[in-house]
């Protein structure tokens, strides 16, 4: 990184400030997404940065890092980890569910296809923050979580190091998590939602206790 200067403005909830070049000039923007040091960045700190442009060939920050916080923390490579071995978890989970003729496929290409769809458009977003380019809204990121894409999504999160820092953003993702697993639940398990289920094409469930699909 070929550039000093100073955190001079951060908003930490929207993920976005200003630096102020050491040699002097005018504040450059800087997004969250090019952030590549640990923690949050923090208004007056001293900071490293590459320039590049952006579609209105105005100066935007590409990369930039805190000084002497450099690198990248354990922490990430552990949420990469994590998420993706829960992600392998799910899909691998209902598809020895679907082999066995406990689940139906429906419910394994579901989640398999919007896990799909869900990381292609975090990676998509991500470019498309680095580049000041029309983004991804979050309602539709969010939409994808909560109708089965929610494992593809915390995987790309934490690949691409997107989305992870906003507090809110990651109260709704959970809850959608929440949301999809509740809802899942009950479809499959639930003895009241019998009807839904044959009409949704699901094999159909025999006794009180254990759900057996023919």
């Amino acid at each position: 990184m070929n550039h000093q200067g100073r955190l001079t403005r951060w908003n930490d909830d929207k993920g976005f400030g200003f630096i102020k070049p050491s040699l002097g000039g005018q504040e450059v923007f800087a997004h969250i997404s090019a952030y590549k040091g640990r923690g949050r960045p923090k208004a007056s700190a001293q900071v490293a940065y590459q320039l590049g442009m952006d579609e209105q060939g105005r100066p935007r920050v590409t990369r930039f890092r805190v000084e002497g916080a450099g690198g990248t923390s354990s922490a990430v490579n552990v949420g990469v980890w994590v998420s993706l071995l829960v992600a392998l978890g799910v899909i691998g989970g209902l598809y020895v569910a679907w082999q066995q003729g406990v689940l139906p496929w429906m419910l394994l290409a579901m989640y398999l296809g919007m896990s799909l769809l869900a990381f292609l458009s975090y990676w998509t977003d991500k470019q498309a923050a680095r580049r000041g380019a029309w983004r991804v809204t979050e309602s539709t990121l969010h939409l994808m979580e909560l109708t089965c894409g929610w494992p593809g999504a915390w995987f790309a999160q934490q690949l691409l190091r997107h989305k992870t820092r906003k507090r809110s953003y990651q109260v709704t993702f959970w809850c959608a998590v929440l949301l999809n697993i509740g809802a899942v639940g009950w479809l499959v398990l639930s003895p009241d939602a019998s009807s839904l289920r044959q009409m949704l094409g699901f094999p159909i469930s025999t006794g009180d206790m254990m759900i057996k699909w023919s």
